[in-house]
């Protein structure tokens, strides 16, 4: 929908629900479809992994859209100037130098969004605005970036840290199955009645071998 939008699938979907505007600015709507949900729900994603490639910048928002040469957020952190709300790249690019009026961007930016504006390259030859994918070098999406991304930057993953050396462990040379028992049982993924429980599953707290509160190494018992 946002990279190859004449496809038949991008012009059904924006047709019934951004018929108005573009995906990236869309809204769920009052009946949406499972499919339309899924879609949408992956915005967050996109938004945090999506830049601006400049080209005459007539379609870029000043304020709300990422086109900042920043690498953990393209979005400009100065505030919006009250009355230029729609202001586009466009109106701060010299096009007879294809520069930036600095004068209007240290007027209108804070000095931390105005020193990256200054370093932003303006390429001639690039004459149309483009929203690109930031996580791989060619600016495609991928599927393998975009779950990299999830994992480092979206998802709060601090609490599933293992204080083991887990690399160690697929290095090793052992079967997979054996591997991933010990991975699982690391990370605290196995279904021991504990785990069950947070998960709603209404079982008791207690070890059925041992009589006391289940832990994780209780199953290697019952195993033996």
């Amino acid at each position: 929908m946002i990279s190859i939008p004449d496809t038949l699938l991008a012009r059904i979907i924006k047709t019934k629900y951004c018929p108005l505007g573009d995906f990236m600015g869309s809204s769920l709507g009052h009946n949406p479809s499972y499919t339309w949900q899924s879609l949408f729900s992956s915005k967050i994603v996109l938004k945090k992994g999506s830049k601006w490639r400049i080209g005459d910048g007539s379609n870029i928002n000043l304020w709300t859209d990422p086109w900042l040469q920043r690498e953990n957020n393209c979005y400009p952190s100065s505030p919006t100037v009250v009355g230029l709300e729609n202001l586009r790249v466009i109106d701060i690019i010299q096009h007879e130098t294809k520069g930036c009026n600095m004068d209007l961007v240290n007027n209108i930016f804070n000095e931390e969004d105005a020193d990256i504006v200054s370093k932003t390259p303006l390429l001639p030859q690039i004459l149309e605005d483009k929203l690109i994918w930031a996580s791989t070098i060619d600016g495609s999406y991928s599927v393998k970036s975009a779950y990299l991304l999830i994992m480092e930057k979206i998802l709060k993953l601090d609490h599933l840290a293992s204080k083991f050396e887990l690399q160690l462990l697929w290095n090793k040379k052992r079967p997979p199955r054996v591997k991933m028992m010990i991975w699982r049982a690391c990370r605290s993924c196995l279904p021991t009645r504990a785990n069950l429980r947070t998960l709603g599953v209404e079982c008791p707290i207690t070890c059925s071998f041992s009589q006391r509160t289940w832990k994780q190494h209780h199953i290697f018992w019952l195993v033996a």
